[in-house]
C-alpha cells in the first residue's frame, strides 16, 4: 500500500488526520530508496503528536500549542512572537501544519503554526514578513516547502546576525493564556 493511499484511508476523522500527518512526516525523513521498507514505521505516538499539535476550534487542525485561536495575517506580521521565527499560517482543511512546524524546529528553524490562514492553504511568514505565496497540502506533504524555508531562514538570520540557537521553539508555554502582543490594538 502506498503512503498516499494510507493517508487517504486515515483522513476520515481527527485521529486519522493526525496519523496521516505522521505518515507525511515519516515520509519527509526517509530516504526515497528505502521508503518501502520503512513505510509502516511511524516514529511518533498519537500522544506525542497531540503534545506537538493541538486541535484548535472553528474547523482548524494541528496548531502549535498556545496558538490555537485564529489570527489574521496582519496580526501575525505585527506580533512579537513572529520575530526571528517562521510562522506557518494555515487555513481550514489544512491538516498537519503543526507537525511540519515541529519538524522545522527540530531541524534548527524555529517554526510555529497558527490557524486563520487561507482555506486549504498555508501562508508562510519569516521574521514577521509574509513570503507572498500560498502553499497547498500537497506542497507541504512533499517536504520541499520545509527544506526550502529552513535553508532560507538560516541564511536570513545569519545575515541579520541572529544566533538561531537562542530562539525558542515556542514563544508561549504550553497551555498559555492567549493574550495579544503589546503592539496589538
Amino acid at each position: 500500500m502506498s503512503l498516499q493511499s494510507l493517508k487517504d484511508t486515515f483522513s476520515s476523522d481527527a485521529k486519522g488526520r493526525i496519523a496521516a500527518g505522521l505518515l507525511s512526516l515519516s515520509a519527509l525523513s526517509l530516504p526515497f530508496s528505502s521508503a518501502s521498507a520503512d513505510e509502516n514505521r511511524i516514529s511518533l505516538t498519537e500522544a506525542q503528536a497531540r503534545a506537538i499539535c493541538t486541535l484548535p476550534s472553528k474547523g482548524y487542525e494541528c496548531a502549535t500549542a498556545g496558538f490555537e485561536e485564529p489570527m489574521t495575517a496582519e496580526q501575525i506580521a505585527r506580533s512579537d512572537f513572529s520575530k526571528n521565527r517562521i510562522v506557518y499560517h494555515f487555513g481550514k482543511d489544512f491538516f498537519d501544519a503543526g507537525l511540519a512546524a515541529h519538524l522545522n524546529s527540530s531541524k534548527g528553524a524555529p517554526t510555529i503554526a497558527i490557524p486563520g490562514g487561507p482555506d486549504k492553504g498555508l501562508a508562510i511568514f519569516i521574521d514577521g514578513h509574509d513570503t507572498g505565496k500560498v502553499f497547498t497540502q500537497a506542497n507541504l506533504d512533499r517536504g520541499a516547502v520545509n527544506a526550502a524555508f529552513q535553508d532560507f531562514y538560516k541564511k536570513w538570520m545569519a545575515k541579520k546576525g541572529v544566533d538561531i540557537s537562542t530562539v525558542s521553539e515556542n514563544p508561549r508555554p504550553q497551555n498559555a493564556e492567549l493574550t495579544p502582543s503589546p503592539s496589538s490594538p
